[in-house]
């Protein structure tokens, strides 16, 4: 703006607007901006929904075995190993999805690739963020669901349903 007032005194009776290069780089670069807050939102919802779904099948599936886990409690199995089993049934259908999802990923990031700017289609921080998260949740329902079926009775277990 200094260089404008001296420009302008120079040249006397001449309208003189100048604008910074950093004005004009904010401006073209504000759609952009924009544009990657938009796709970082929908991402950011996309994992949220993402998360609360893988949560809540796994929850359904370990409350479907309640019956399962009771007999097995009434034959006398060890609270620790049920909880070990129900994590491993929530874990293994999570986990085959999961890599699913990273191969179809991976196999899209070629129609993706022309709409990222600074960040490669084939992020692997990113991929193993999701997978992790997934697995996360995944983990956290399957530990909660086992723990509640673990401090049931055999009795109301096999009275459910």
């Amino acid at each position: 703006q200094d260089v404008a007032k001296q420009v302008s005194r120079t040249i006397r009776g001449e309208a003189v607007h100048a604008t910074l290069a950093t004005d004009v780089i904010a401006r073209d670069l504000g759609r952009q901006r924009l544009g990657a807050w938009f796709f970082s939102l929908f991402g950011a919802v996309a994992l949220i929904l993402g998360g609360g779904g893988v949560f809540g099948l796994v929850a359904y599936l370990a409350e479907s075995q309640r019956r399962e886990f009771g007999v097995r409690l009434a034959l006398g199995a060890d609270g620790r190993r049920l909880v070990r089993d129900g994590l491993m049934a929530a874990l293994t259908p999570v986990s085959i999805g999961a890599g699913a999802g990273l191969l179809v990923g991976a196999a899209l990031s070629r129609v993706f690739q022309s709409l990222l700017v600074g960040v490669s289609a084939l992020d692997p921080a990113t991929y193993a963020m999701v997978a992790i998260a997934m697995l996360a949740c995944a983990t956290l329902a399957g530990l909660s669901a086992a723990w509640r079926l673990r401090k049931m009775t055999p009795a109301d277990a096999l009275r459910a349903d």
